[in-house]
């Protein structure tokens, strides 16, 4: 975490720049983060404001991503009963995430275990679930059916 002053033409002032450089498997990572709070250390500033912001918003695009803005009934009770259902389904899908100790969006978790193309068969033992031989997921949807599954004794 490296900080410095910078004012560009258009501002008043200089502003305080913190620069955040991390190196990964796609290569380097430059964030940058401007800001007028002063008392603060640099990584205080990054973590405690700026991430924790950027997680806040991230929670926004997950719950509309759910679709909750489709409230096409003419019935305000309807509606509301429509939302209350796209918000008790987001906080499913984020427990679950939670739980299996994952991050994604909502749209990518959907994809990964709602939209499973699957052979359902009931035999006298129980139901039986055949997962298609083309799902890209398999293996990890079968962890987590085991993971979050009943318990067997």
């Amino acid at each position: 975490m490296e900080k410095t002053s910078y004012a560009a033409r258009s501002w008043d002032r200089e502003r305080r720049v913190i620069a955040r450089c991390d190196y990964t498997d796609s290569g380097l990572e430059v964030r940058y983060v401007v800001t007028n709070l002063t008392g603060y250390q640099a990584r205080q500033v990054y973590e405690d404001v700026y991430c924790r912001r950027a997680r806040c918003e991230m929670w926004i695009k997950s719950i509309k991503e759910t679709r909750c803005d489709r409230l096409s009934c003419s019935q305000f009770k309807s509606n509301m009963f429509r939302l209350l259902m796209h918000a008790l389904a987001y906080i499913l899908i984020h427990q679950v995430q939670i739980r299996l100790e994952q991050n994604g969006s909502v749209t990518q978790f959907q994809r990964t275990f709602i939209h499973v193309a699957v052979r359902v068969r009931e035999t006298r033992k129980g139901v039986e679930f055949q997962i298609a031989r083309s799902y890209h997921a398999a293996r990890t949807f079968r962890l987590v059916s085991k993971r979050l599954g009943p318990k067997h004794r």
